[in-house]
C-alpha cells in the first residue's frame, strides 16, 4: 500500500493543530465582527436629540526669559450637564509634566527661552438631561477654613462687612434663608459698570463693581457669615460675542457646593452651557517665571464624534463604552490596553531571535515604569538599583549569609541610596515629582531578586547577559507604550485584543529555527552550564528540575 499509517506523534500534533486553528479563527472572527458592528452603529452626529458637542480652544503667547518657566492651564470640570471627554495640546518649546492625580491642572515646563505658544483644545458634550449629582464627602474643618478666610479682593474682616452681616443675621435665620438674604442684598445693592472695581469690599461700599467685584462681594458676605464660599471661573458657550471668562460663586452648605451666579441672576442651578474651568481662583492660566502676553478663546459647536455617550437612555451596558470616561482616566486605561502589545513584542523577540529575558512581563513593566517618570529619574533609579543588585551579588557571598539575608541587605542599600538620589534630583530640579519613583523601585527590586536567582543557578555572566536582553526588550516595549494613538483606537475597539490573543497563540506554537541558532550569532545565546551531580540525581529520581539550556519557546519562567 502507498499510504503509510501515521505515527502516534503525527496524530497528536494533528489533534493539537486542529483545535488551535479553530480557536484562532474564532478570535479573529469575533474581533472583526464586533468592531464592524460597533463602527456601523456609531455614526457621526449620533448625539441624542437636544444634546450637542462643543470645542473650546485656548491660544496663549508666553515670553520666557529662560528655560524652566511653568505654565498651568485649568481644563474644564464636569457638571450635571457638561462632560469633558477629550483634549489635544500643541506646545512647541515646552514639555508636559506629570502631576499627582489630585491636581487637575495641565502643567507645561519651557525647555528654552523666548516667545512660546500654547494651543489647548477641549472637547465637551452638553446633555439636555441632567445627570445624577455625584455623592461628595462632607467637608473637613481644614477644607472649610481654606474658604472662610480673608483673601485678595475678599475683605472678610472689614468692619463694614461685619455691620452688613449683623443686620442680615439679627433673627438667626436658617442657612438656606441666610444664603438667599445675602444673595438678594448683593443683587439689589451692587450694580455692574464698565469701570467698576474688582474688590468685593469696594463694590459693597460704592454700590458698583465689575462682574468679578460683584461675585467677590457675594463671597465676602458668605465667608463673613461663616459659610465656605469660593469664586469659579469659566466660560459660557453661548456667549458668541464675549470670549472673556465668566465668574460665579459656589457656597458650601448641606454637604455640597451650590452655585450662585449673582451677575446673571441664577441660583442653585446654572445653565447647561456654563462650564467651570477654575474653582477657587480667577485665572485660567497660571504663569511662573515667564510673562503671559496674549490669550485668545475660540468656542464652536462641533459634530458629535463616534462613541459619544447617548444620554437619552441609561443602560448597564454603558460600562462597556470606555469613551465615556474622563480624559485623565482614559489616558491611563489606554496605556493599560497597550500592555498586551508590549508583552507581545517581547514574546516575538524571545521566540524568533532566541534571546532570554527575565520573564515575558518584566520588560513591559520596566517600560511602563519609564513612561511614568522623566528620563533622568528613570535612568538614575535603574542604574542605582541594578548596580547595587549586581555588585551586591559579587561582594556579599563572602559574608556567608543566606540568599534571603543578602537580598534584604541589598534592599536596604537601595532604599538608603534612593532616598539620597531623590533628594539630589529634587535639589537640582524642584519640579521633579519624587512620588513616582516608587513605581520603578518596586519593579526593579523584583528584577534584582531574579538576577540573584539566575546568578546562583547559572552564574553571574548569564545573569548579566539576560539583564542586557531584558533592557533591550524593555526599550522595544517602551516604543509600543509611547504610541498613544494606538491606545486611543483600542479604547474605542477593545475587542480588537482578540486578534492580539490569536497572534500570541500563533507565535507560541512556533517551533522552528531562531536567529540565535546561526553560528555567527551564537553570542546571543546564554553560555551552557553543566548540570551538577545533584541535579542529575534529581532527574534520575523522576523529580522535575529547571534546565538553563531550555529553549526560549519552552521556558518555564512565570514572569
Amino acid at each position: 500500500m502507498n499510504n503509510q499509517e501515521a505515527s502516534p506523534d503525527d496524530q497528536v500534533r494533528s489533534g493539537e493543530t486542529r483545535p488551535l486553528s479553530v480557536v484562532i479563527f474564532l478570535l479573529v472572527f469575533v474581533a472583526l465582527a464586533v468592531s464592524t458592528a460597533r463602527y456601523l452603529m456609531q455614526t457621526p452626529g449620533s448625539a441624542p436629540s437636544g444634546d450637542s458637542a462643543w470645542s473650546v480652544t485656548l491660544e496663549a503667547q508666553i515670553d520666557a526669559p529662560e528655560a524652566g518657566a511653568t505654565i498651568q492651564i485649568a481644563p474644564p470640570w464636569d457638571t450635571r450637564y457638561a462632560r469633558f471627554y477629550g483634549q489635544s495640546l500643541i506646545h512647541a518649546g515646552m514639555r508636559q509634566q506629570r502631576v499627582k492625580a489630585k491636581h487637575r491642572d495641565i502643567v507645561l515646563v519651557s525647555t528654552r527661552a523666548g516667545r512660546l505658544s500654547v494651543n489647548a483644545k477641549f472637547d465637551l458634550h452638553i446633555s439636555h438631561i441632567p445627570r445624577p449629582a455625584p455623592q461628595r464627602k462632607p467637608s473637613t474643618e481644614y477644607d472649610r477654613s481654606a474658604w472662610l478666610s480673608h483673601a485678595h479682593g475678599i475683605p472678610v474682616e472689614a468692619l463694614a462687612i461685619r455691620s452688613i452681616i449683623d443686620k442680615l443675621t439679627h433673627d438667626n435665620p436658617e442657612t438656606p434663608v441666610l444664603v438667599d438674604r445675602i444673595y438678594d442684598h448683593v443683587s439689589e445693592q451692587v450694580r455692574i459698570t464698565s469701570t467698576g472695581e474688582d474688590d468685593g469690599g469696594t463694590a459693597l461700599a460704592k454700590g458698583t463693581g465689575s462682574a468679578l467685584g460683584m461675585t467677590r462681594a457675594l463671597i465676602t458676605l458668605m465667608r463673613a457669615a461663616h459659610l465656605p464660599a469660593r469664586v469659579v471661573t469659566g466660560l459660557d458657550l453661548l456667549s458668541a460675542n464675549d470670549r472673556q471668562p465668566k465668574y460665579w460663586a459656589e457656597v458650601y452648605y448641606q454637604d455640597r457646593w451650590q452655585s450662585y451666579d449673582v451677575v446673571s441672576g441664577h441660583r442653585g442651578v446654572l445653565p447647561s452651557t456654563l462650564v467651570p474651568l477654575r474653582k477657587g481662583g480667577e485665572s485660567v492660566i497660571g504663569i511662573t517665571g515667564a510673562q503671559l502676553t496674549s490669550v485668545r478663546w475660540h468656542i464652536q459647536r462641533d459634530t458629535a464624534p463616534r462613541g459619544l455617550l447617548v444620554s437619552d437612555t441609561r443602560s448597564y451596558l454603558d460600562f462597556m463604552d470606555l469613551t465615556r470616561l474622563a480624559p485623565a482616566t482614559r489616558e491611563i486605561i489606554g496605556l493599560l490596553l497597550l500592555l498586551p502589545l508590549g508583552a507581545l513584542s517581547t514574546e516575538v523577540l524571545r521566540q524568533f531571535i532566541g534571546i532570554r529575558t527575565y520573564g515575558t512581563f518584566m520588560p513591559t513593566l520596566l517600560a511602563l515604569a519609564a513612561v511614568f517618570v522623566d528620563w533622568l529619574t528613570a535612568v538614575t533609579v535603574f542604574f542605582l538599583v541594578t548596580t547595587l543588585g549586581v555588585a551586591g551579588r559579587a561582594l556579599l557571598p563572602g559574608l556567608q549569609l543566606s540568599r534571603v539575608s543578602r537580598l534584604s541587605v541589598v534592599f536596604t542599600l537601595v532604599a538608603v541610596f534612593m532616598a539620597l538620589a531623590v533628594s539630589l534630583l529634587v535639589f537640582l530640579n524642584p519640579k521633579i515629582d519624587s512620588t513616582v519613583v516608587l513605581l520603578p523601585i518596586v519593579i526593579l527590586t523584583t528584577l534584582v531578586d531574579r538576577i540573584y536567582t539566575v546568578a546562583d543557578e547559572s552564574g553571574l555572566r548569564t545573569a548579566i547577559l539576560r539583564l542586557a536582553w531584558t533592557i533591550a526588550a524593555a526599550l522595544v516595549s517602551m516604543v509600543v507604550l509611547l504610541q498613544a494613538h494606538w491606545g486611543e483606537w483600542i479604547l474605542i475597539y477593545p475587542e480588537s485584543h482578540a486578534i492580539t490573543l490569536a497572534v500570541i497563540i500563533i507565535i507560541g506554537g512556533y517551533r522552528g529555527r531562531r536567529l540565535a541558532d546561526l553560528s555567527w550569532l551564537s553570542w546571543i545565546r546564554e553560555p551552557k552550564v553543566k548540570s551538577s551531580g545533584k541535579s542529575r540525581k534529581g532527574k534520575s529520581s523522576g523529580k522535575s528540575s529547571s534546565s538553563v539550556d531550555q529553549p526560549p519557546g519552552q521556558s518555564s519562567e512565570v514572569i
